[in-house]
């Protein structure tokens, strides 16, 4: 056992020493920083750039799985499917898809595996429509789930491609102007040209060719800023197309040719297949069929390479298997001799593994310490912050028992003394000054009851609001004549309300009932309450006379109803007319 670990040491020490020098680069950040900065290439760059683009992702995936960064592994995997797939190497492209879909999956980053499930779907469309819609829908379920506004802004565009070769116009220009709502709202200048150009192309063949013009005039003002041959040129495809949706068909022709032109200089197979294609039904729909006929034959060569690429591509990975079995045996002779090697190179590659598991072992220490004081930092704030809520609480119930045992006693007492005194006043005069003042005391008694309730409701919930409120209805329906007042809830969530905002949603009922009482002349006040996890709704109405919205009542107390609504992030808004008076808080809860 011994000597097969000996063995495994010299054969590998060479790639040890490497991967010690990886490893403590990366600790760093820079590997990694490198290798994410090539996987950021413009999306404009690589369709101007396909084959460096490859050549640079092929060697980013390599040194990703180098030092195991699966992350920048799986973005190399879908950037060289996209490459592929516009390079016509049909077999790679779905290769790299398939690993990097596999990739984002087990490593949970949903907005990536979105992106790859809808690049895949997307590169299906022209030979499985059935698996391509598959892919794209699955794409759009996790954006949606996760609420992925950039992923969606992609896949809600080229799901709208799917749709408009099913032929499902209504259905595509949906989905161009859902993708393209949301690539406006994050100003995304870079996707907004691909919206613009598909709802341009649907337009065209719905037969309004201005609307189509504008929507171009929008997409080639921005590509024009962003300095890419590929967007210029894609853009003069479309054009041609558009015009190829009129009569007569002369800028169609002028479109395409331009483009061919300067797609030659891409090297852009799928654009210049496109194009032939294009041109040789053009010509044969005009009759000249020896155009015709040359850009078929030109298309054809196009397509017959491609294929011949596919061909080449297993050819090649047949040579590599061959290579890789004859590099086996190499290894294994190899094996032979390093066996007769110097103890010392035992030694050095295990002071080597040595260093990199001591160096991996005091990170993972670090990084374990650092984690408990974070953990145990957390704690002692959330205990703090329990603490702090149970003196509040304590020194509310203080307050509440001396408000109630001290002034509520004194009030009581002096509304008792004026009661009294009503019975040896002989003057009407003082008497009536001294029942005001009985009456005076008996609301402020009930507004500090309400205070007190209020107080030891702290964090209660709807349900004891509601039935305070219902209190007040029914002592106003007892003491008052000729007025009914009614109340219901519509409560979708139970919710913890503060002592503060509780206080004040009843104030606001309160106040407003006694303004319909004392000003509306009405003979029926009803009083809605409802709420939900994110907003309490209070609405509260009359049918009396109403007033004029411009010209407060002195006394009203509408003024003060506002600021408490406003004070409890609310917002308040009051409707009068001749058949009555509305008035409404809306109260944000988060």
């Amino acid at each position: 056992m011994l000597n097969k670990f000996s063995i495994l040491i010299k054969k590998n020490m060479r790639y040890t020493i490497f991967l010690f020098v990886i490893m403590c680069t990366s600790l760093f950040g820079n590997t990694e920083s490198k290798i994410d900065s090539v996987n950021a290439f413009p999306h404009e760059y690589i369709m101007s750039n396909l084959d460096i683009s490859i050549q640079k992702f092929s060697e980013n995936l390599i040194a990703a799985k180098a030092i195991g960064y699966r992350k920048g592994e799986a973005a190399s995997l879908a950037l060289l499917g996209m490459a592929y797939t516009l390079r016509g190497k049909y077999d790679l492209a779905t290769s790299n898809y398939i690993k990097a879909a596999a990739t984002y999956e087990e490593l949970e980053m949903y907005s990536e595996l979105a992106d790859v499930y809808g690049e895949f779907g997307y590169f299906l469309k022209r030979t499985d429509m059935q698996r391509a819609n598959y892919y794209m829908l699955l794409a759009i379920q996790i954006g949606e789930r996760y609420n992925l506004r950039v992923a969606l802004a992609k896949l809600y565009d080229n799901y709208g491609v799917l749709k408009e070769l099913e032929e499902d116009l209504d259905s595509a220009k949906v989905y161009y102007q859902k993708s393209l709502d949301i690539k406006e709202e994050i100003r995304d200048s870079v996707g907004l040209p691909y919206s613009l150009n598909h709802l341009a192309g649907i337009v065209a063949r719905e037969g309004d060719l201005d609307m189509a013009l504008n929507y171009m005039r929008r997409s080639s003002a921005i590509r024009a800023t962003l300095n890419s041959e590929y967007a210029l040129v894609e853009n003069m495809v479309i054009m041609g197309d558009i015009f190829n949706t009129v009569t007569p068909k002369d800028s169609a022709l002028y479109y395409y040719k331009k483009a061919l032109e300067r797609a030659a200089d891409l090297n852009h197979s799928f654009m210049i297949r496109y194009l032939y294609k294009q041109l040789s039904d053009l010509y044969k729909g005009l009759g000249a069929y020896d155009l015709a006929y040359e850009y078929f034959t030109k298309y054809s060569a196009v397509k017959d390479s491609v294929l011949n690429d596919e061909v080449q591509t297993q050819i090649e990975k047949l040579k590599i298997d061959f290579e890789t079995e004859k590099k086996d045996r190499q290894i294994a002779q190899s094996e032979l001799e390093l066996n007769r090697r110097d103890f010392m190179l035992y030694l050095a590659s295990g002071v080597v593994l040595f260093l990199v598991i001591l160096a991996y072992w005091i990170y993972r220490t670090q990084k374990l310490k650092r984690e408990k004081i974070r953990n145990e930092l957390v704690f002692q704030e959330k205990l703090n912050k329990a603490n702090l809520e149970k003196k509040i609480t304590n020194e509310k119930l203080r307050i509440s028992r001396d408000l109630h045992d001290n002034i509520g006693s004194q009030l009581t007492f002096m509304i008792s003394s004026l009661d009294n005194l009503t019975y040896r006043v002989k003057d009407d005069k003082t008497l009536d000054k001294v029942s005001y003042l009985g009456n005076f005391g008996r609301n402020t008694l009930s507004d500090l009851r309400n205070t007190i309730w209020a107080l030891k409701q702290e964090d209660a919930g709807m349900e004891q609001l509601v039935l305070k409120i219902n209190e007040l209805a029914v002592s106003i329906n007892n003491n008052v004549e000729s007025i009914e007042v009614t109340v219901n809830s519509d409560n979708t969530s139970d919710v913890e309300l503060s002592a503060n905002l509780m206080l004040n949603i009843y104030r606001i009922i309160q106040e407003g009932v006694q303004n319909s009482i004392k000003h509306s002349g009405c003979s029926k006040i009803h009083i809605h309450l409802t709420n939900d996890s994110e907003k309490i709704e209070l609405i509260l109405n009359d049918n009396g006379k109403g007033f004029d919205e411009n010209e407060i009542i002195e006394g009203s107390g509408l003024e003060n109803m506002r600021s408490r609504c406003e004070r409890s992030n609310g917002e308040f808004s009051l409707v009068s007319s001749s058949e009555g008076t509305e008035i409404v808080c809306a109260i944000l809860i988060k």
